[in-house]
């Protein structure tokens, strides 16, 4: 029995798609060849065993679907209870929302309160906030300690998470 860690699940997923675009690549260049009509087309006609090599892409095809069903098993129902009993999908999730909520929080401390503003008719206009440009600059603060947090626990979690898998 063999354990390894969702990260490592990861790199050989990884390397097990690297595989498979290098077998299709083969197939490619394998299963077609030119010749004029005048040379023997069984000199040049490459080695090419198409059930071999199938059965070779289907067997890659086959365990990057285990893994990566593995994965997000472990994804989907491992609850993380340092973060309100999500599960590490869930937590993700909430990376993702994070991440979103900073950018835009970060887009709206820019403004200025009053800002000029130029359009095409010839009257001066100018460009108002209309929210508190210091309470979005604590929830800015606030949301960037919680993502840095959550990052760093994420990154920690994920490097020792684990799964034992029979050979």
């Amino acid at each position: 029995m063999t354990i390894m860690t969702i990260n490592e699940i990861g790199k050989r997923i990884g390397d097990l798609k690297k595989e498979r675009e290098r077998l299709i690549g083969k197939d490619k260049k394998l299963r077609v060849f030119r010749a004029s009509e005048f040379e023997d087309l069984e000199k040049l006609r490459p080695d090419y065993d198409y059930e071999g090599l199938q059965s070779e892409l289907d067997g890659v095809e086959e365990e990057i679907r285990n893994l990566t069903a593995k994965a997000i098993s472990i994804l989907t129902t491992q609850k993380v209870n340092e973060f309100h009993d999500m599960t590490l999908l869930d937590l993700l999730l909430y990376l993702r929302d994070l991440k979103e909520k900073e950018e835009r929080l970060y887009e709206m401390t820019t403004h200025l309160e009053k800002e000029r503003h130029f359009s095409s008719s010839l009257l001066l206009e100018y460009e108002y906030t209309n929210y508190d440009i210091s309470k979005v600059e604590e929830d800015l603060r606030k949301t960037r300690e919680e993502l840095e947090k959550v990052r760093t626990f994420f990154d920690f979690y994920i490097y020792e998470l684990s799964y034992e898998q029979t050979e």
